[in-house]
Formats: C-alpha cells, structure tokens, sequence
C-alpha cells in the first residue's frame, strides 16, 4: 500500500511488485528503501519477463549477504553485508545487455554478467555410506520437458528407483504455517532401463508447475552383484 507517499509493506512475508514493461532492456532503476523490521533486508526486482525475473537481495540470507538471483539461481558471488532497521539507503540497478551493476548509497556492489538462461537442470550426488544415487531435477521453463537421464560409468544398480516430486503453480510459492500444504512431496516407483554404456532413467514428462524432482536409485549390495 502507499503510505505518506512510499509503497509499504504491511505483512510480514514477501511481497513481490514491480514497475515498467518487461520489453524494456538496457534502463537503470533508482529508488529508496527502507526496513522498519524483519530478520533480513529487502529485495528488489528486475528484468522481468513473463514468469522468469531477476532480483538483487540486499540484507539476505540471515541478513548477512547481498546477491543477485535469477528464478533464486545465483548470478555470481554473494558480497558480506547487512541492512540496518530505520534507515533509508539509496539503491541503483544498472542493465547494459548482459551486464548487471548494482549500487547501494552510490558504492558498486556487484558487477557480475548474466549467464545465458537455463531452463531444464540436473544434479547428481552419491550417498558414500549407502551406495545410493540421488538425482535432482528442475524445469524452470513454460512448458512440458521429456527427458532421459543417462548415467554412465555405474556399478549395478537396481532395476527400480523412488522419484518426489515437489508441484506447485508457482516457482515462488512455499509453505507457511497458515498454508503448510502449499507445496507436499509425492512419491512414485520409476524404472531404470539398461543398455550397452550407461543405465537410463525414463523420468516423466517435468512439467512447468513441477518445482522440483528427486530420483533414489538404489545400489545392488555387492554380495547380489552378478560375477562378470
């Protein structure tokens, strides 16, 4: 709401506004920011086109660090500092093509390039004391992504997996304690195919309201392993 002619946030959570035309491109967004109270600072929005959009977190992560994040993937280093209550701090975003510089009270604090925009990611971790792989998978895009997942250079692993998915409608939304259910896991089997290099996962269609994926494929004990 506006209040004695500055746009103030009345609750306690995030509130996501933004100003302009998603069609601009190379502009700078100047204005002043305040917090009255909170455990951290104050994000600030920009780049925005459809669902996808940038924002510099000043005062985040337990109001320790500043940074930038696009779709909360960050876009270069995290810079110490923190946001003290009751005061007004001058804020500049500058936006050259790829080129993001961000200003607070006229100081540049980052100065970082924008990577190209990556819509489909994947990530693979083993759990040393099991054996198991663990899998995590994203679409940030709008729409539907099929895709196999090849695993090369495995022992043997089982023939089925476990696979939770997080959906939501929004890529921003969590769980609240007035809304703990917004976003629940669900777990399904999936099967592991096998071929002549790599053992293949046939993972569902991830589709855009998918948050997140998680694929367990379970490793075979040794003692079951078929002697080659």
């Amino acid at each position: 709401m506006v209040e004695e002619g500055a746009y103030r946030q009345k609750s306690n959570a995030i509130g996501v506004s933004w100003v302009g035309d998603e069609t601009w491109t190379d502009y700078t967004l100047t204005l002043k920011a305040r917090k009255l109270s909170g455990a951290e600072g104050f994000l600030i929005l920009f780049g925005r086109k459809g669902g996808d959009k940038y924002w510099w977190d000043i005062g985040g992560w337990g109001n320790r660090d500043h940074g930038i994040e696009f779709n909360r993937t960050p876009v270069g280093r995290h810079v110490g500092g923190k946001v003290e209550p009751n005061r007004w701090y001058d804020v500049k975003v500058e936006l050259a093509g790829q080129r993001i510089r961000c200003y607070l009270d006229g100081k540049l604090i980052h100065d970082e390039t924008a990577a190209g925009t990556q819509r489909f990611l994947a990530l693979a971790g083993r759990d040393d004391d099991s054996g198991d792989l663990v899998l995590k998978v994203i679409n940030t895009s709008a729409d539907p992504v099929a895709t196999t997942l090849s695993l090369n250079g495995l022992d043997r692993i089982a023939p089925e997996g476990e696979i939770t998915v997080l959906r939501s409608d929004h890529l921003d939304d969590n769980n609240s304690l007035d809304n703990p259910a917004r976003v629940v896991p669900a777990t399904s089997r999936v099967t592991i195919r096998r071929t002549a290099d790599a053992e293949e996962v046939g993972a569902p269609d991830v589709a855009p309201e998918v948050l997140f994926c998680w694929f367990l494929l379970r490793s075979v004990p040794r003692s079951l392993r078929p002697v080659r």
